[in-house]
């Protein structure tokens, strides 16, 4: 009896807990033009001009030549009026990374790859990276 209290009691804990994350409720579009290619998880997409939806923790790209959706957290930006995608750039390869909404939300990939360079002593050996802002439509 003791073991299906406890059990009971931990499932009560996680979903009280996980009832308090912050996280933008509705459903939120942000168009932009992509002059490159760039990856979306491990999933490569051309240029090209892509409608963005984000909702809760899943953002949704739709292209004319291809698509991706991948798994987000929430994030409270300081980049009020400025909607758009973010970037990171290594060596000629880009990663989308963030997704903005220009009201002091958006969302941040959880999977942003980052390839390595090499190894040294066993350790992976990443590249320096370079953020790439592009703004909305």
């Amino acid at each position: 009896m003791s073991r299906r209290f406890f059990g009971g009691l931990l499932a009560a804990t996680l979903v009280a807990g996980l009832g308090g994350v912050a996280a933008p409720a509705e459903a939120t579009e942000v168009q932009a033009t992509i002059p490159f290619g760039f990856k979306v998880d491990n999933m490569a997409l051309p240029p090209g001009v892509y409608h963005v939806m984000a909702r809760q923790t899943v953002v949704i790209l739709r292209g004319q030549h291809g698509g991706a959706m991948t798994m987000t957290t929430a994030l409270h930006s300081s980049t009020r009026g400025k909607a758009g995608l973010v970037f990171y750039k290594y060596g000629e390869e880009y990663f989308l990374r963030r997704v903005l909404t220009g009201e002091g939300l958006g969302w941040e990939l959880l999977r942003a790859p980052a390839p390595e360079a090499g190894r040294r002593d066993g350790n992976p050996v990443r590249p320096a990276s370079t953020v790439v802002s592009i703004p909305a439509l």
